[in-house]
């Protein structure tokens, strides 16, 4: 009996504790989407590979998006309703990096433009979401063996033409992010926002239909890729828009908004905010209504706000564009001005789609990896209004890589 206490007590003795057993760790969920594409991509990869034009990549991207919206008018709700969809698009390429199947034709047409993709269906059934990469898969081989057939005709007329790549190589990433859900709203906060702000409205004897709308959106996007690519990552968005319109004295259709954008609840503004936005609309339809028309105009002008930045981008933006640039019969602006001076030497732009903020405002072009699973990056358009480069993507026209655009 004596030896046997003695055994428990040295058990017992602090420093000489038995040895435990590691506690397990939890396996992540698993995600029904994720092995679709995956499962699928083995299996299109194995099938294919005896075409006699087998593809040499396939790229899968499955997009989810959850929708939630609440519109009121005059102070009462008029619309409320979620809306959930998921699409499936398939990169199915023949030929090799350098020559393939998307390489853009000489008689490019509206039949030529990149497929929407389609429906994957919600969700977590496999043989439901594996049915639809399937088909997707199906369609985007058929299309990419006819038309790799018309590009190598197509080679046969064109001449002195730089080809460099169709798919730039590209290291293969894992990132697993969260899904994206819509799970912190505050949706009575939101019902008393649009019925506060849509009463503005409601005695109003200059807007016809006008309404305040709460919108909130939260994506997901998976990607895998025959290269190794296994991506999904997802945002939130949300927007508060004020809207109203009237018609002017001279017959003329006039439409205001106001809009407000963040990435959590937190960054949206107070009812108050919304309300006296709303009174704003109000007050400038009801100064709009009664205003002189316009006479055209010809000379200097000084553009502000959103005006500025729309007039930026369609005179500049589309133009650095690097798809567009490889199109034969596109406007190839700046293609052969890199290096040269196109802009005042006191302006510089960079399109940053890293950054979350500016000025303590969320921003709605903020992303972490683009439709080709290459991670973003800032791209240095124009420095010191010297042109550097283009908005880059797998298929580049200036340098060798993409630059996650």
């Amino acid at each position: 009996m004596t030896s046997i206490l003695f055994a428990i007590l040295l058990l017992a003795t602090p420093g000489q504790a038995a040895p435990l057993e590691p506690a397990p760790v939890a396996e992540p969920p698993a995600d029904p989407v994720l092995q679709a594409l995956q499962a699928e991509l083995d299996r299109a990869t194995s099938a294919l590979s005896t075409k006699d034009l087998p593809p040499y990549f396939i790229g899968l991207e499955a997009i989810e998006i959850r929708t939630l919206r609440i519109h009121g008018e005059e102070g009462g709700l008029q619309g409320y309703g979620p809306n959930d969809a998921r699409w499936i698009h398939a990169d199915v390429r023949v030929g090799d990096a350098a020559l393939d199947s998307t390489h853009p034709l000489r008689d490019y047409g509206w039949d030529d433009a990149p497929p929407a993709g389609r429906e994957m269906g919600l969700g977590d059934d496999p043989d439901v979401l594996q049915a639809a990469v399937w088909r997707e898969i199906d369609a985007r081989y058929r299309v990419a063996a006819d038309r790799f057939q018309r590009v190598l005709s197509d080679q046969q007329l064109l001449v002195d033409e730089d080809l460099g790549f169709d798919l730039a190589p590209e290291t293969p990433t894992e990132h697993l992010g969260a899904v994206a859900t819509l799970e912190n709203l505050d949706l009575a906060d939101w019902e008393g926002t649009a019925r506060a702000a849509s009463a503005v409205f409601a005695t109003s004897d200059v807007t016809f239909d006008a309404g305040v709308t709460m919108i909130a959106e939260a994506e997901t996007r998976w990607f895998v890729s025959s290269e190794g690519h296994r991506q999904r990552h997802g945002a939130v968005r949300l927007r508060v828009l004020v809207q109203g319109d009237t018609l002017a004295d001279d017959g003329d259709g006039l439409v205001l908004a106001r809009t407000f954008d963040a990435a959590t609840p937190q960054g949206l503004p107070s009812r108050e905010a919304v309300v006296a936005a709303a009174e704003e609309v109000q007050r400038t339809l009801l100064a709009l209504k009664a205003a002189p028309l316009e006479e055209p105009y010809r000379g200097p002008a000084i553009l502000s706000g959103r005006a500025s930045a729309v007039f930026f981008h369609e005179i500049f933006g589309h133009r650095v564009e690097g798809h567009r640039l490889r199109l034969v019969d596109d406007a190839q602006t700046f293609r052969q001005q890199v290096g040269q001076s196109i802009l005042p030497s006191f302006l510089s732009v960079v399109d940053d789609p890293t950054q979350k903020q500016l000025a303590g405002e969320d921003l709605r072009g903020h992303y972490l990896f683009d439709d080709q699973g290459v991670a973003a990056q800032p791209a240095v358009l124009v420095r010191d209004g010297v042109l550097e480069g283009f908005l880059e993507s797998r298929a580049p026209v200036q340098s060798l890589t993409s630059n996650g655009h």
